[in-house]
């Protein structure tokens, strides 16, 4: 097993990350939709004055996704921090190991 990748390997996996980054959006936005065909809502479900119920409801990735610009571009922060994030931790990695730890 070779632990050493090459560019080619690290766009994959950065390939490969933002397929599933916008797979779940996409599936978010399914659900999404399925409840608002149904009436669904979470909004709508129940209409009591529970603890649960009073909670701040929190968006999903889809509708971070489709809300406005200034959200869009948080949402596009966050996954370019994630992926640089994701691209220093490769870099210490292969010092390490190039250095024998």
């Amino acid at each position: 097993m070779c632990l050493i990748s090459n560019p080619n390997e690290e766009n994959n996996k950065l390939d490969a990350l933002m397929k599933f980054l916008r797979q779940e959006i996409e599936i978010e936005e399914k659900v999404r939709l399925a409840r608002s065909g149904f009436n669904l809502e979470l909004d709508n479900i129940n209409k009591c004055t529970s603890a649960s119920s009073r909670r701040e409801r929190i968006p999903t990735a889809a509708e971070l996704y489709n809300s406005s610009e200034k959200k869009k571009n948080l949402v596009y922060s966050a996954v370019n921090y994630i992926l640089a994030t994701i691209a220093d931790i490769l870099i210490i990695y292969r010092m390490m190991r190039k250095s024998g730890y």
